[in-house]
């Protein structure tokens, strides 16, 4: 059988996204696509995937996927946009994304204790995505750290080693003690492992700050900057608690 051309692969077996990955390593069991991220200057607020609207509230605003996948993703989301080559689709992404500064990699969904090819392939698609933003769109992507459970953590680190700043959002982990317990365990060991490490950008929405604090307590603790921009909920929420506060 002869060797098919890079072209003929992408085509007979929807591969669109191949360019993407030419000369980039990925490294692990699962070989996850290897990540690069370096910024001086971070986020100063984040929107919702879904909130269009708010992506230019300021200059230095990024985007984040914390969406259910029937909302971030689908049969015209951007990953089968990719690998499909659906242009019309493509060029209607990048139309909505132009001028976005700063893209947070999407959060298909992982769950511990699903299949291991489901997890694993829904990392993947996030690195894709991640790629398409990074080498076609020109943005500054923010890879996200997400896991199904902590012992997928070394493979989902393995390709961040050159990254200079990650993200992590607190959905579902603040008022779960355990759950919790699992995020302050995910962030000590990607500082400890993430040898470039200087900024983690925290996507959260609660009123106060008490509890968030406590979860990266270790990364400032060895002076990583830990940034947590505004975001709409996570105004709403302040002004309630705040409420609350003149109320009493």
């Amino acid at each position: 059988m002869k060797r098919l051309s890079r072209k003929e692969e992408k085509k007979l077996f929807n591969l669109g996204y191949l360019d993407l990955l030419e000369g980039n390593p990925c490294p692990g069991k699962w070989q996850l696509p290897q990540m690069i991220s370096k910024s001086k200057t971070c986020p100063d607020y984040i929107a919702l995937y879904s909130q269009p609207g708010d992506y230019s509230h300021t200059p230095n605003a990024a985007v984040c996927f914390a969406q259910y996948d029937n909302v971030i993703d689908g049969l015209n989301g951007i990953f089968n946009a990719i690998k499909y080559e659906r242009m019309a689709c493509l060029e209607k992404f990048r139309r909505r994304f132009k001028d976005v500064t700063f893209i947070i990699i999407p959060d298909y969904s992982q769950y511990g204790g699903g299949p291991n090819w489901v997890n694993a392939g829904n990392l993947g698609k996030g690195r894709i995505v991640g790629l398409w933003f990074q080498k076609v769109m020109r943005k500054i992507v923010i890879p996200l750290i997400t896991f199904p459970d902590l012992e997928w953590l070394d493979e989902v680190l393995i390709g961040l080693m050159k990254c200079d700043i990650v993200a992590f959002h607190t959905k579902c982990y603040v008022r779960n003690l355990a759950e919790r317990k699992i995020l302050i365990k995910a962030v000590i060991k990607t500082v400890d492992t993430l040898p470039l490490l200087k900024t983690i950008v925290v996507y959260d929405v609660c009123g106060k700050d008490d509890v968030v604090d406590s979860i990266f307590l270790y990364a400032r603790e060895k002076n990583i900057r830990v940034v947590v921009p505004d975001n709409m909920l996570k105004c709403r929420n302040c002004n309630r608690s705040k409420k609350r506060m003149i109320d009493q």
